[in-house]
């Protein structure tokens, strides 16, 4: 590694501390890696790392080693004002390895506390959000081609015996003739000498969790849309529509009913089955508020004959603001093969170097991803009007 180094160490196997470098090129080496610096360290040194500290993190374990741990709530790095840390201040006695260690890493800590904000605690349309997406992965290009399968008419075929080396059923996987680059977002933190050295790290953290998730949320409503209605720069074309009334003649022209609604649910129940609808405000009221839907006592009373091959029950409702989903539209996934999600976050190699240069006056956080549509068959769109 060339440039600025510091050195920092890990726990071997046995509690024996192992030094290794730490340069600003490790931003570099982790985003061509599609990692952020914490995985591409425990990719590097990870199957050497004591599990008996920290878990086996090495991030964990070099944060420790450099006194700035970052597993101690409110105390350690996250207590610490981050000016104190990249000038090496926090401390009476450090090495000036150390003292540059603390300075390069400190961005890439930063960005895992943001980021640790657990969905299952959350009920938030990013958290709920993260419910929907069926595949994540991540890549090592910038560029990826969306994957096709096509399952057609597999449940509509007939089983019938074969011989010993032939096949019945097949599917076919492709790819999409044009390659797609995958879009940038970034956000990040200007602040002046005195900020740095009066605010602590957890109130950074705070400032800049709230302004990713703000862009998260833009991005979700955008990236729903384009599932929705199409996305020309990603060959996305619009989801087919069916009209309500073909589920009952009495639904239609802004009324949903009972018996319109569960039909349309239980459309190729054979393979898929919607568990979240996609919808806005008003739409959310129609299906609550819909005609001919059984009270509580008469769902009582129904159920001795409630049929045993329907799975007859009531999936999440999504709502979504206006523009997303079109008014008078509801959109029904199953999210086990819905969505597919490609994605990476990264402090950006450039930024981290001016930043250790200067002392520090500006964070820059990046995040690329896509989200696209693994499965069209696990939507199902209609409309009541």
């Amino acid at each position: 590694m060339a440039g600025i180094i510091g050195k920092a160490s890990f726990i071997e196997s046995g509690g024996r501390p192992s030094e290794i470098p730490i340069s600003i090129d490790l931003y570099k080496l982790a985003a061509d890696s599609n990692l952020s610096v914490p995985a591409y360290l425990q990719q590097e040194y990870g199957q050497k790392a004591d599990k008996n500290y920290a878990n086996g993190s090495v991030f964990s374990q070099v944060m420790a080693s450099l006194n700035i741990p970052i597993n101690a709530k409110g105390r350690g790095f996250r207590g610490m004002a981050l000016g104190d840390v990249l000038d090496g201040t926090f401390q009476a006695s450090i090495t000036q390895d150390a003292k540059t260690a603390c300075a390069i890493l400190a961005p890439a800590a930063i960005l895992s506390i943001v980021e640790e904000n657990p969905a299952e605690d959350r009920t938030d349309t990013l958290s709920m959000f993260e419910k929907l997406i069926a595949i994540d992965e991540s890549i090592s290009s910038d560029t990826f081609a969306i994957p096709i399968f096509d399952l057609s008419n597999a449940d509509k075929r007939q089983a019938s015996a074969i011989g010993q080396s032939a096949i019945s059923y097949v599917g076919r996987l492709t790819i999409s003739r044009k390659s797609h680059t995958i879009p940038t977002f970034s956000y990040g933190l200007k602040a002046s000498d005195e900020a740095l050295k009066a605010c602590s790290i957890n109130a950074i953290t705070i400032h800049l969790r709230s302004l990713r998730k703000s862009l998260a949320s833009n991005l979700v409503r955008q990236q729903l849309n384009s599932l929705i209605n199409g996305d020309r720069d990603m060959d996305i074309k619009p989801l087919p529509v069916v009209p309500i009334n073909k589920y009952d003649s009495e639904a239609g022209n802004g009324v949903l009913t009972h018996k319109a609604y569960m039909k349309w649910l239980w459309n190729d129940r054979g393979i898929y089955q919607v568990d979240y609808v996609l919808c806005n405000e008003d739409d959310y009221f129609r299906i609550i508020e819909r005609k001919g839907c059984p009270n509580i006592s008469l769902e009582q009373m129904a159920y001795a004959t409630k049929p045993i091959n329907k799975n007859i029950f009531e999936p999440q409702i999504f709502i979504l603001n206006e523009g997303v989903v079109p008014p008078g539209t509801l959109v029904g996934i199953d999210s086990r093969y819905a969505i597919a999600r490609l994605k990476n976050s990264w402090a950006n190699f450039d930024a981290v170097e001016e930043m250790v240069m200067l002392n520090g006056k500006a964070l820059h956080f990046y995040e690329r991803q896509v989200v696209y549509r693994h499965d069209d068959q696990a939507f199902k769109v209609t409309t009541l009007n």
